[in-house]
Parts: structure tokens; sequence; C-alpha cells
């Protein structure tokens, strides 16, 4: 159970390192792999440099493009709000895990829950 609760830590660090990448470095790849598929399939996109209309009306332009509206208003809401929920629900226990598996070597090579309790009392951390 100890073995799962720190493999179940770590894929969630994964994950959300995972997604932060995503969100800083994939827009450009997903903008090319969308573009492909319209391309395909004879799908009309919208030129990415020319301003945003929201809505319905082209009185009401924005100062700001469609490329940017797509990874604004629509990517990085996509990505921050798995992310933000990670943070929100798993953030102090991560943050305890990253800094036990880390840097803390009483914490290495131990047995079993009862090393880990004792290690927990001995260096004033069981009430974390």
């Amino acid at each position: 159970m100890d073995q799962d609760i720190v493999n179940a830590m770590g894929f969630l660090a994964f994950t959300k390192q995972r997604l932060q990448n995503m969100r800083d470095n994939e827009f450009e790849s997903l903008m090319d792999d969308v573009s492909s598929f319209c391309e395909k399939h004879d799908i009309a996109i919208s030129e990415m440099d020319a301003s945003y209309f929201p809505g319905k009306s082209k009185r009401k332009a924005l100062d700001f493009t469609y490329s940017h509206h797509l990874r604004v208003e629509i990517f990085y809401v996509v990505i921050d709000l798995p992310l933000q929920e990670l943070n929100n629900r798993f953030d102090a226990l991560d943050s305890f895990i990253v800094y036990i598996r880390g840097s803390d070597k009483r914490f290495f090579n131990l047995k079993g829950i009862s090393d880990l309790a004792k290690v927990l009392v001995k260096s004033d951390l069981h009430q974390i």
C-alpha cells in the first residue's frame, strides 16, 4: 500500500509536469496538427493573424487575433482547469512526497510503514 501511494504521487507529479509542458510548449504543434487536419478534410480555417470578432457582430472587433483568442481563451483555459484542480487538491501532500523522496536521506531505504512512522516521529514531521 505504501508503494501504491508513492507510485500514485509520482504519476500525479508527472501529470502536472506534463500539463505544464503542454501549456508552455505545445500550442504551435497543436495548431499545426489542427491545420493539417482541416486541410486534409477541406475545412476552412480563419486567418490566425486576423482580428478576432466575438460572437456574430463584425463591429465589436477586439484588439487581439484569432491566434491569441485560441491560445489564451481556449487552449490555456482547457489546460489550466485540470492543472489548477490537481494543484489545489494535492499540493501539500505532493510537496511533502517530493521533499521526502528527493532531499531527506533519513527516508531512504525504509523497509515498511513502521520504519516510516519512526523516522517521521524522530524528525518531527509526523504532524505534517
